[in-house]
This record gives structure tokens, sequence and C-alpha cells, in this order.
């Protein structure tokens, strides 16, 4: 179903749709514990949301991949993406009501739970010092 919005969307070049069709292809994939799938589509997800500023969903898009990193034990790339929505959700009260509490939440949680060890306070303060578009900068060019 999503991804037959999503091949709708690009046919008719509509980028909002491409862009939330990606990330709602990637919260599916979280969901079924696929973290491939979660990178492929939340970077997808992540280039557009950043091309058209929707920050609210990219930083879903960067937890999704924070959740990826750690699933591949990527801890210190898991952390520093961590920190940099924490913050986000501290200073900028960026919420979508459905994604924060089908997907935010519990991801949130969950890295949360794996990421509290002293190995990786410096890289979730590295995060936590590091605004939203300058995380989706550093990926975009990096992938």
């Amino acid at each position: 179903m999503f991804e037959q919005r999503l091949l709708t969307a690009k046919k008719i070049g509509f980028r909002q749709s491409i862009a939330y069709s990606n990330f709602l292809i990637g919260m599916a994939s979280w969901k079924l514990g696929q973290p491939i799938q979660v990178q492929k589509y939340m970077r997808e997800a992540l280039t557009y949301m950043y091309e058209i500023s929707n920050f609210a969903t990219l930083a879903e898009c960067l937890l999704g991949l924070a959740w990826a990193e750690a699933e591949q034990g990527n801890f210190e790339q898991a952390a520093y993406l961590f920190g940099a929505v924490t913050k986000a959700d501290e200073t900028q009260k960026l919420k979508m009501e459905f994604e924060h509490f089908y997907f935010h939440k519990p991801v949130l949680a969950n890295l949360q739970s794996r990421l509290q060890d002293a190995a990786h306070e410096e890289a979730l303060e590295k995060g936590r010092n590091t605004t939203l578009d300058q995380v989706a900068k550093e990926i975009l060019e990096t992938h």
C-alpha cells in the first residue's frame, strides 16, 4: 500500500508525498525489525524532508536511522543521532501526534535503554550540540 503511494507520488512528482511515503515504509520496516530497510527508506525520506523543510518528520527520520545504527552495532553513530533528536525535542517542540505516539516514543525508549553507558556519552553529547539541520546535511553529504 505504501509502495503504491510512493510509486504514484513519484509518477506525478509530488515531493511531499514521496517524502512521507518513504518515511511510512521506513516506519513499517522498523515495526518488522528490518534495519537495512529502515536505513534505505529513512535516508530517502530525509533527502526530501530536508528539501521541503519538514523538520518534524526529519527528526523522526533521524531517530529511525539511530535505531537502525544501534541494531547494526554502530552505537557511536546511534548515540550521535539520538543526541541530536533529543536536544531538538527539548528546544524545538517538534511533534506530529501520530508519529510521536506510534514511532517516536517507543524508539526513543528503546534507544535510551541501549545507549546509557559511559562509552556513548561523548557521541551523545556531540549530537546534543548539533542542530538537526547540521546532522541532516552531514548524512546527505556522506550517502
